[in-house]
């Protein structure tokens, strides 16, 4: 038994020293200096003859009798008796917390002496005792469950030493020896204590998910044979996006244990590999049949449950992964497929939407795959209209839409245009006025629509909706932007259009609202004093005259150019 470090043992009170304190405070000051200096023989010599001087009280006897003990157990670990017979002791004399320490030291050395029943008698003893103590430190609380997890343990109570060890870790979970403890007695059993290991790791995930990956990997290999190995999968995918644990990590010290287990009865294997392909990032269409009719890429790994949620976790940590890398492609298809593990989540189709409306690379196989996914996702998402995901197909809509517009031969999009899908957007922004009178009008997804109706030849809508930009970009003092808005409508309108004396109006109530500040070819200006548009746009003032309240002010007369 390794005595501890001077500054972790429990230090004897000095103040409370009896009828003599400097000499024994001396004396206590001589032993721990030798301590410190390793001459273990000399310290223990100086703290029996403390002892033996009778200058000590009951409490501070226990206490330095488990100081000796320690010091005993190091420098002369035969002589077991007597460091036995002084831990005895100190459990009897000292104060509680010394008392507790001193049964815990006793309990561990009956173990490492080959005495298990005798060990496993006194840590019980020191369980009954912590008990009585509610305000016990964690950690204290901790050492006392997984020492006596190993004298069950060593006493052939396997499943008693399991949930002890199970304790300890789950009060302490950062002390990694009770874990360890139970991962051994786990790896012993036969059949597999899957759910036992389920409990285990499953709670220490967020807290210690590197020792969570050992531990799988652990259970995996001793369980080899054992097709129920793949419900442990889900733990090491929590256990992965905890770490963060990179792709090159998984491949180097997870990969070739994993790899070793799974029966062929069981889901291990596939499950395993989709874990694989996705942290690669590497989703190549050949090795998933289901690609043809649109499915999602993993289909081994369940939907639902624990395991459904955890994949679908691995699938965003791997889509941001490859977002990050710049691997585009295979963050849109991860991110689809994390969406189509659970239609509530709105974080996939979020970042779906923003790399699709900056897609600009040539339609590859992910493409028209991608495009049934999300036909099929707007039909299974939407039709429980759920408000909190309204915003989120809206900005789908837009991204799809947009792609079409610089590409309409897209196969991501399909046969629906991007009028229709900036169609659907505004009708999902009036709804969302309607919840929020508040929110800021669409007038750039009304430009968008009329540009859509514009390239189509279809001026007539395209109006409509730059003029409805133009209206509330007016009341919102966008004068300039109101401005294009409405001389786009000019141009796209023919003749004989029912919407010219709406034009005409909107120029009015965009000239009286500006002021003297007009639109002249796309700039804003002041007519009151621009030289070049003076009184109105394109009434320009000779070179030796200048502007005033609209008028050409100098020696020759009101010269336009």
């Amino acid at each position: 038994m390794k005595v501890l470090p001077v500054a972790l043992v429990i230090l004897i009170p000095l103040t409370s020293i009896g009828e003599a304190p400097s000499r024994v405070a001396g004396q206590l000051e001589v032993a721990a200096n030798l301590e410190a200096q390793d001459k273990l023989h000399e310290a223990l010599k100086t703290y029996e003859d403390l002892l033996r001087s009778g200058d000590v009280s009951s409490h501070e006897e226990g206490a330095i009798r488990l100081r000796t003990a320690r010091l005993r157990a190091e420098a002369t670990p035969t002589d077991r008796r007597q460091v036995t017979a002084d831990l005895r002791r100190a459990a009897e004399l000292a104060t509680p917390e010394i008392q507790r320490s001193a049964l815990n030291d006793l309990g561990v050395f009956l173990l490492e002496s080959g005495r298990p029943e005798e060990a496993l008698a006194v840590m019980q003893e020191l369980e009954l005792r912590a008990q009585l103590v509610p305000t016990l430190r964690a950690q204290e609380r901790a050492v006392y469950a997984f020492n006596l997890g190993r004298a069950l343990q060593a006493s052939g109570d396997s499943q008693a030493a399991f949930w002890k060890y199970h304790f300890a870790a789950q009060t302490l979970p950062t002390f990694e020896k009770p874990i360890n403890g139970a991962l051994a007695v786990l790896t012993e059993q036969r059949p597999p204590r899957i759910a036992q290991a389920q409990v285990l790791l499953g709670g220490l995930t967020a807290v210690t998910p590197r020792a969570v990956r050992a531990g799988v990997k652990k259970l995996v290999i001793a369980w080899k044979d054992a097709p129920e190995t793949a419900d442990l999968l889900p733990i090491l995918a929590r256990a992965i996006v905890r770490q963060g644990v990179t792709v090159e990590d998984f491949l180097t010290e997870d990969w070739p244990a994993l790899s070793q287990g799974g029966s062929e009865g069981g889901n291990y294997r596939a499950m395993l590999q989709e874990m694989r392909v996705a942290l690669r990032g590497e989703l190549a269409f050949e090795e998933f049949e289901a690609f043809q009719n649109h499915a999602p890429a993993f289909n081994a790994w369940p939907v639902t449950g624990m395991g459904g949620t955890a994949f679908r976790d691995l699938l965003f940590y791997a889509a941001q992964a490859a977002e990050k890398s710049g691997r585009r492609d295979a963050a849109i298809m991860l991110y689809a497929n994390a969406w189509a593990r659970n239609w509530n989540d709105l974080d996939p189709p979020a970042r779906l939407a923003e790399l699709l409306q900056t897609h600009t690379g040539p339609d590859t196989p992910y493409s028209s795959w991608l495009r049934g996914v999300i036909e099929r996702l707007f039909q299974m998402k939407w039709g429980a209209h759920m408000d909190g995901a309204v915003e989120t197909k809206l900005r789908l809509h837009v991204a799809l839409g947009m792609i079409f517009a610089r590409d309409p031969n897209s196969a991501l999009v399909g046969t629906r245009s991007f009028i229709y899908q900036y169609e659907q957007a505004l009708a999902l922004e009036q709804r969302l006025r309607e919840l929020d009178p508040q929110r800021p009008q669409p007038t750039g997804l009304q430009m968008l629509l009329a540009d859509a109706y514009v390239a189509r030849k279809m001026p007539e809508g395209a109006c409509s909706h730059y003029l409805d930009a133009g209206k509330v970009l007016l009341q919102q003092d966008q004068f300039l932007e109101s401005s294009r808005a409405i001389t786009k409508c000019r141009n796209a309108l023919p003749r004989d259009s029912k919407h010219h004396s709406r034009l005409e109006k909107t120029e009015e109530l965009l000239a009286k609202l500006s002021g003297p500040e007009q639109v002249c070819q796309g700039v804003l200006v002041d007519t009151r004093a621009n030289p070049r548009n003076c009184g109105k746009c394109g009434n320009m003032c000779a070179e030796t005259m200048t502007c005033r309240e609209g008028a050409c002010i100098g020696d020759s007369a009101n010269n336009p150019h």
